[in-house]
């Protein structure tokens, strides 16, 4: 039985393993935060090529994926590439090559088999847990990573501070200088989820001391210097470090004093003549003369409360919590 191909199957066979469907606008803001001219370009969960077709014909493309029908699609559409298939962190292609660029949209948060004995990992303090792979496609990237490379991975915010095995990872990440940038993205770039992500530009080339925080959304970024992180227990979330300000308006109390008095009027003014109007057209003398003498009673509270005010300025050492 031949496999159902069409767009809206392979985006609903990606969901189901945790990967989003890759817009080509998304891709290209990738591609942004890396090298021009790449030597070349890899992608660990390259699907069909998304993420790869927005580099130049000439330019050697390589991925790995999982499913050889999605690869299949890759070799026809994109030029000077080489694609293998399998799992990449079990049984990785092309460990005998280091790229000048990964850009990567690797399945979010799937369970794995840690292995503290394989040659990405065992560098470092500890392995990503079970349940959540994110850092071993991360620590596999930095394998392959040229030392004058970039690597830009979208990620799941949820890795910039969750703690244990992740939270000693990341500190270590930091602390090697590996991470340049880290780019929080609105929802709206994926067709089948609303989800905000976050882009991280990694490089083992030399740290300058800061990383760079950007929220898109807002056009905010800011070089926040590694100690301040260190600080913030090596939590990476942008808002942590990027917020917009909030404008205070300055209130004129005299100002709001008289709108609010000009409201108060025009309300009772408005609702005097529907009453009147009603009293008039189908009231008779008895109903004219009790909203005669409603209206005094509200006349009367507002004489009742002048007075008040009046006894408080003559009392000035009067303490106000027992005022009533």
């Amino acid at each position: 039985m031949k496999k159902d191909f069409s767009a809206k199957a392979y985006r609903n066979d990606l969901k189901e393993k945790g990967v989003f469907h890759t817009d080509s606008k998304l891709a290209e803001i990738i591609k942004s935060y890396g090298k021009d001219r790449p030597k070349n370009v890899y992608d660990p969960t390259c699907g069909v090529g998304t993420l790869l077709s927005v580099f130049d014909d000439d330019i050697p493309k390589y991925g790995q994926e999982l499913t050889e029908d999605y690869l299949d699609v890759a070799r026809k559409t994109l030029k000077n590439f080489t694609g293998e298939v399998g799992d990449t962190l079990k049984n990785p292609a092309f460990m005998d090559k280091r790229f000048d660029l990964i850009v990567a949209n690797y399945p979010f948060s799937i369970k794995w088999e840690p292995d503290k004995e394989d040659v990405r990992f065992r560098d470092w303090v500890d392995v990503p847990p079970p349940s959540k792979a994110d850092y071993a496609f991360i620590m596999h990237m930095m394998y392959l990573l040229a030392d004058d490379g970039i690597c830009v991975s979208l990620n799941f915010p949820g890795i910039l501070y969750r703690k244990a095995r992740e939270g000693k990872i990341r500190k270590e990440l930091v602390e090697r200088g590996y991470v340049k940038e880290v780019i929080q993205v609105p929802g709206g770039y994926f067709e089948d989820t609303n989800i905000e992500t976050v882009i991280l530009v990694l490089s083992k080339a030399e740290f300058k001391g800061s990383i760079k925080f950007v929220n898109l959304e807002e056009n905010l970024e800011r070089d926040v210097p590694v100690d301040e992180v260190a600080e913030s227990d090596y939590n990476l979330s942008v808002s942590t470090y990027v917020q917009k300000e909030i404008e205070v308006e300055e209130i004129d109390p005299v100002e709001l004093r008289d709108a609010i008095r000009n409201s108060f009027l025009q309300h009772v003014n408005g609702s005097l003549g529907i009453e009147f109007y009603l009293v008039e057209a189908f009231g008779d003398d008895e109903e004219k003369l009790e909203l005669l003498r409603f209206y005094q009673r509200v006349l009367d509270v507002v004489e009742k409360h002048i007075l008040n005010l009046k006894e408080q300025e003559k009392s000035p050492g009067t303490d106000q919590s027992t005022r009533t």
